[in-house]
């Protein structure tokens, strides 16, 4: 294929937003700690890597004047990438995960619907319509990022879910307190849409001592469940969500980042293979962005898509 044929695929590619979907990926790891299952967790992975694309790309097709101000998720905005295109991509997505889930079980076909609707319809459509509600949309957020942690549990023998929730709260917490710091970073694109996001209503101040106190709760939690690999790394990014609210000019994009990536290479050691092909992609994804957007991306700089 020509070099023109293969950026517009990355294009595609990149509108399904997988540096994030591999940030979703931690979540089932969470659960699948211990699992000897290699095949079915690769099925898992890839229903989520579809399922969790398929939400990105249908959240950016509503979400276009508000990434727009704020330089995020570009492809749209600039006709790399047409509408009607983003929503045949986000179809195959949905199917391609869909099917992934239902060759794992009815279960976990269940789940993957369910996350879906959580996570892009919920989010985006009345009568939710989560996003323009700051308690709604944590109240959407936390049993799809359950859902998640569940699902890889389940690839343990002897499964049991009322048992394997508890297990599962500490990480969820950690997710809600990401969610609700991305706000911070959005406010212009908010603010001009109308979005009731938590920073846009309660400001940034409030976002920064609840994404702490939730960092906090997932942390003190985790090592009261002995869980040391949610719990140091949550610990430690409560701390640097105290030290940079307090700073004038603080970075949320770097705190959620380097949050994110700090429960990742605590996971390493559990999944290296998948940590090695992680890097290739950001590796792939630092020199797209580079060309398309000019951005040094993904970093724990300030550049955003």
């Amino acid at each position: 294929m020509s070099p023109g044929v293969n950026l517009i695929l990355l294009d595609y590619l990149f509108l399904a937003r997988p540096v994030l979907v591999a940030v979703v990926w931690i979540f089932p790891l969470v659960g699948a700690r211990g699992a000897d299952d290699p095949l079915r967790l690769a099925m898992l992975l890839a229903a989520v890597a579809g399922l969790a694309g398929a939400a990105f790309v249908h959240n950016q097709l509503h979400d276009r004047v508000g990434d727009r101000v704020n330089r995020k998720c570009e492809s749209l905005a600039r006709g790399l990438v047409t509408e009607r295109g983003a929503r045949v991509w986000m179809l195959l997505l949905l199917a391609g995960g869909l099917a992934c889930a239902a060759l794992l079980g009815v279960g976990h076909l269940a789940a993957a619907l369910g996350f879906f609707l959580l996570a892009a319809v919920g989010y985006n459509l009345p009568p939710l319509r989560a996003k323009d509600h700051p308690v709604r949309s944590l109240f959407l957020a936390a049993p799809a990022y359950g859902l998640l942690v569940l699902q890889g549990a389940s690839l343990h023998p002897g499964f049991q879910g009322s048992t394997a929730l508890p297990g599962a709260l500490p990480v969820v917490l950690a997710g809600l307190s990401l969610s609700l710091l991305a706000t911070v970073p959005d406010l212009p694109g908010d603010r001009l849409t109308g979005k009731r996001t938590w920073a846009v209503v309660h400001g940034e101040a409030s976002t920064w001592r609840v994404a702490a106190g939730l960092m906090g709760a997932a942390g003190l939690l985790a090592l009261w469940m002995e869980d040391l690999q949610v719990g140091l790394p949550a610990l430690l990014a409560t701390c640097w969500m105290l030290v940079a609210q307090t700073r004038p000019r603080r970075d949320a994009v770097a705190v959620l980042r380097g949050s994110a990536g700090l429960q990742a290479l605590v996971l390493a050691a559990s999944w290296p293979r998948i940590c090695l092909g992680v890097l290739l992609l950001l590796l792939l994804a630092r020199m797209y962005y580079k060309r398309r957007f000019q951005l040094d991306y993904p970093s724990l700089g300030r550049e955003r898509t």
